[in-house]
């Protein structure tokens, strides 16, 4: 009798079964593959720099900026606040003219009672192991000395709500002085005493510039911020009992860089403290589009090993350059066509809890860190999409196939020699991070610059 013929639903478990344990290989695969290419790299370094962005608090229930549709930027209702445009809650001129509009929002940016993420977890784990050279994060809710990461261990690019200034008298404070304020979205002022009389104090009292910028002839004042006082910042005269004093009513401001000011001077010392230390970078739920840390990955050696925890892929500009020095060797970056060595896209908690529980007693250490935080779960790599790229949970698969072109980074930079704005080709300094000269300049400041030592680059500009 010839054999009885399969039913269709009979072949079609067996194909799906067939589906299902080719999967399961897969997997296998992926995840020896993971755990032979990654997990040393992070084991055998001791001098980690790490670079975090908003990625890496969202699941703290703090929203990122430019996620399309969740993030602050797609959803803050600016013309609510009073604003143009939902940049210009950040936007330095507009908070001084209308410090009202960011304290309405102000409430929502402060971490009150908000715990830390696994991630962040992970930076206090790799400083636990004498891993941890530095973290520069890009977030300002503070929350990586709240998980336990030293602050000399810290630098925040743009600055951190911890803190706050007054712009009038230049007194820095703790930002929980107004904490009632920024919970009844009231505008803070100054309320320092100064006797009346003191030269220095009414210097100091004395209407601080209106302009935004202020010029800056050497090397150093290039990153310092120049804080600006509203014009209604005038000094309120008190009476008590030691007799006549004033108030600063000063406006005050967090303690956070925003758009129209220079970065905080200790971001780029630290980075040129810390670019010939560096065994490996991690970038961690940032997609660098803000310059000047943009340039950060290209300002290291490109020797260093570079790993990506995000979930998108990060696509860095094409820079034309001429170089006008002959660079060493290990100098030169030899990667064709991609930025980082491994790209693990996906949530920053789920790839973070994949790398530790692959790393022995990693796992039970971070796990003793967490109070009462609820585990991603443990499915591992979903996919391998190439020998550098895998996927996780949570990782943006469109990315992963979307070749149309280098995202470009409009900057706006100032020459350091004459303070002009380059609206040509800039000669940059590749040994000081963000030390630009226009080429007049160039040609008149490159032997005085640490007496003509270090290299330039000439790069134009995508105007």
């Amino acid at each position: 009798m010839p054999p009885k013929k399969k039913s269709s639903k009979r072949r079609s478990n067996e194909i799906s079964n067939g589906g299902t344990q080719k999967k399961q290989q897969d997997d296998e695969v992926f995840d020896d593959q993971f755990q032979k290419d990654v997990i040393p790299l992070i084991q055998q370094s001791k001098r980690i720099l790490v670079l975090a962005g908003a990625g890496m608090s969202v699941s703290c229930g703090i929203p990122d900026f430019r996620s399309t549709g969740t993030g602050l930027y797609h959803t803050l209702d600016f013309q609510e606040l009073g604003l143009n445009s939902a940049e210009d809650l950040f936007d330095l001129e507009t908070f001084v003219s209308h410090p009202e509009c960011f304290y309405k929002f102000a409430k929502r940016l402060r971490p009150f009672g908000i715990r830390p993420s696994l991630t962040h977890y992970f930076l206090k784990l790799l400083q636990d192991k004498n891993k941890l050279l530095r973290v520069y994060s890009q977030n300002i809710d503070g929350l990586e000395e709240v998980a336990g990461v030293r602050r000399e261990k810290i630098v925040y690019a743009h600055g951190s709500l911890t803190y706050a200034k007054c712009l009038k008298c230049n007194l820095r404070m703790s930002a929980s002085t107004i904490d009632h304020e920024m919970s009844l979205g009231v505008v803070p002022r100054c309320k320092r005493e100064v006797s009346v009389g003191s030269k220095k104090n009414k210097d100091n009292l004395n209407p601080c510039p209106t302009s935004t910028t202020r010029p800056a002839p050497r090397r150093s004042s290039k990153r310092q911020c120049s804080f600006l006082c509203s014009a209604n910042c005038s000094a309120d005269v008190i009476e008590n009992s030691n007799g006549r004093k004033l108030l600063c009513n000063g406006l005050i401001k967090p303690d956070v860089t925003m758009f129209g000011e220079k970065l905080n001077c200790k971001v780029g010392k630290a980075l040129e403290n810390d670019r010939d230390k560096v065994d490996m970078v991690i970038v961690i739920g940032t997609s660098l589009q803000v310059a000047p840390m943009s340039k950060v990955i290209r300002y290291l050696p490109p020797s260093v090993p570079r790993v990506l925890i995000n979930r998108n892929r990060i696509l860095l500009p094409k820079i034309s350059s001429d170089e006008l020095n002959d660079l060493d060797d290990d100098e030169l970056d030899h990667r064709d066509g991609y930025i980082f060595d491994y790209e693990l896209l996906g949530n920053c908690d789920d790839v973070i809890f994949e790398i530790t529980r692959r790393m022995g007693s990693w796992r039970h250490e971070i796990k003793n860190d967490l109070p009462k935080r609820k585990l991603p779960l443990e499915n591992g790599p979903i996919n391998a999409v190439d020998i550098r790229s895998y996927a996780f949970n949570g990782a943006s698969l469109e990315s992963l196939h979307d070749n149309k072109g280098d995202m470009v980074i409009v900057e706006i930079i100032h020459c350091d020699g004459c303070q002009k704005e380059i609206s040509s080709d800039v000669m940059k300094c590749t040994n000081c991070f963000d030390f630009d000269l226009c080429l007049k300049c160039y040609r008149r400041l490159r032997k005085k610059h640490f007496n003509g030592i270090h290299h330039f680059k000439r790069e134009r500009l995508n105007l």
